[in-house]
């Protein structure tokens, strides 16, 4: 099973992290670095201070069977160079007695429906000496980034990363609440519904999505930077369901009929 992690997890995150360090780096990684960071009571220290961060905007999930068998962390990203759209993987470790039993597997395609949420891209960093790791992420659709990176990122070894594709276009389709709250912005229009999937298509493909409550996901217009569209994702069909929209200074609460259910009579334009 796969969850949110808990502040209750730290120690033994921090202990998996220690020993998938020493397991993964002690050949390439010099001894007094990993000793330094190897300290389970400051790791602990550390893992409670991350899980308890409130307004973070990282995530952290476990893999748990009795206990816990691997993490992954996934957030916005950290480089300055991170294009429109990215997230970023930051850490997967699986406890080193399970490398290859599909718990690294499952944590990282978790990882990357969490990251396709709000992002189109999603980049991580690996030691280049990390060949394990390495042909991981190349079998599951990872490759080196085509743009420029420094090596030397991180310092304890030299690093590359990898860039993975995660949001494939989507059809996009608008119930008759939307049509009504864009007719209230825009007079005259007849038909809105090719508009407004145009714009969500268009918002979707760039990065511009946040997300919302109640599951909801929200797009922000490419052109009109005031106006977020309040969406469902069903990411195993690629559709995205526009139900309303507001503009800034509105009430941006996500009204409960509209996340919990859409009304079998809304009609629905798609847009490839």
């Amino acid at each position: 099973m796969i969850r949110p992690a808990r502040l209750a997890d730290a120690p033994a995150i921090a202990a998996l992290q220690l020993r998938a360090w020493q397991a993964a780096y002690g050949a390439y990684v010099a001894p007094e670095r990993l000793a330094e960071a190897g300290d389970l009571d400051a790791r602990t220290q550390r893992w409670r201070e991350i899980l308890g961060d409130t307004e973070t905007a990282a995530r952290t999930f476990v893999a748990t069977d009795g206990g816990v068998e691997g993490f992954v962390t996934v957030g916005p990203p950290r480089d300055e160079d991170a294009r429109d759209g990215d997230g970023e993987l930051y850490a997967i470790y699986v406890e080193p007695a399970l490398v290859g039993t599909g718990v690294g597997r499952a944590l990282l395609e978790h990882a990357e429906r969490e990251l396709a949420r709000t992002h189109t891209a999603a980049t991580l960093w690996v030691f280049e000496a990390n060949a394990t790791a390495r042909r991981f992420y190349e079998r599951h659709g990872w490759a080196v980034d085509d743009a420029p990176f420094d090596t030397r990122r991180w310092d304890w070894a030299p690093s590359l990363r990898y860039r993975k594709t995660l949001r494939a276009p989507v059809l996009v389709f608008v119930t008759d609440h939307a049509v009504e709250r864009f007719r209230q912005r825009v007079a005259g229009r007849l038909d809105p519904r090719p508009e407004i999937a145009g714009r969500v298509g268009e918002a979707w493909a760039t990065g511009r999505v946040e997300r919302g409550e109640r599951g909801s996901v929200l797009v922000r217009d490419l052109a009109d930077r005031d106006v977020v569209y309040v969406c469902r994702h069903d990411a195993p069909r690629s559709e995205l369901v526009v139900v309303t929209l507001w503009e800034e200074g509105d009430d941006a609460r996500v009204p409960k009929r509209f996340t919990d259910a859409l009304r079998a009579s809304d009609e629905r334009t798609r847009r490839p």
